[in-house]
């Protein structure tokens, strides 16, 4: 995903994904596809640990501000997740992006300790945080996908059932289903609308020398128009739309078994 979003050489950066998918197969063979995945599967699990628990409880803490199930509390509450999810987790994703952006020899390839040796060499710990400003403005998408989903979820659940409420959780297996589609629109939905945020994410975590958020949007659009905010987005929408699916299906479908054996609190 990433190959396609960095313009770390013009002909790559012009290439399309599958052009891209057979050029990393050519010159670094099968292993070069998997690039950064230790780092990904090493993020996955305290990312959403943390996302999630945040998620819930920040629905919580601000129920006696906001109703909660309504638009603020679930705008609010995803917006605190999500900052409490990257500030904990930015050192890992920032690792796997400089993995995957290294262009060294296969027998010279970065290997996460390497990498992690080398951020905390050149810049110490604050390295590790290098492009948190963008990830930071990557949660308004984070809010607005949370905002539609819970939204476009409960008309869905109501629309099943034939009954109106503000919170609506899953009661039946096969209303899982409706979660996925919930996810999957409204997932694409926010990464349309916020997209170019990532563009200047990668910028800076891939290590160019660009130190303010501001400084790496303008000259996107100033060298090849708008359309350039966009590139990889296709990359990007067969990533994560399958992700986001698969996580927040399987997020509904775990909490709806634990009321069911109340194992809830």
């Amino acid at each position: 995903a990433t190959c396609s979003e960095v313009n770390k050489m013009a002909a790559v950066s012009r290439m399309s994904v599958l052009q891209c998918i057979r050029y990393i197969r050519h010159t670094e063979g099968i292993r070069g596809l998997f690039k950064g995945l230790s780092m990904t599967i090493l993020g996955v699990l305290p990312s959403r640990a943390f996302y999630f628990g945040a998620y819930v409880n920040g629905q919580e803490m601000l129920s006696e501000l906001l109703p909660r199930g309504s638009h603020g509390n679930n705008c609010l509450a995803a917006a605190f997740a999500g900052f409490v999810s990257l500030t904990c987790t930015n050192p890992i994703w920032l690792v796997k992006t400089r993995m995957q952006l290294d262009q060294s020899p296969k027998s010279q390839s970065l290997s996460a300790i390497r990498c992690i040796r080398t951020v905390w060499r050149q810049n110490g710990f604050l390295g590790f945080y290098r492009g948190i400003q963008a990830s930071y403005l990557g949660i308004a998408e984070t809010s607005l996908h949370f905002v539609v989903y819970e939204d476009l979820k409960r008309r869905l659940l109501r629309w099943s059932r034939g009954v109106d409420s503000v919170v609506v959780g899953v009661s039946r297996a096969d209303e899982v289903l409706y979660c996925s589609i919930a996810s999957t629109c409204s997932k694409s939905f926010a990464t349309c609308v916020c997209y170019p945020h990532g563009t200047a994410h990668s910028t800076q975590t891939g290590g160019q020398q660009i130190p303010w958020l501001i400084s790496n949007l303008p000259p996107h659009h100033n060298r090849r128009g708008p359309a350039r905010l966009y590139r990889g987005m296709l990359t990007h929408f067969m990533r994560q739309i399958p992700n986001t699916c698969i996580v927040l299906t399987t997020y509904e479908g775990v909490l709806y078994f634990f009321r069911e054996h109340k194992l809830l609190l």
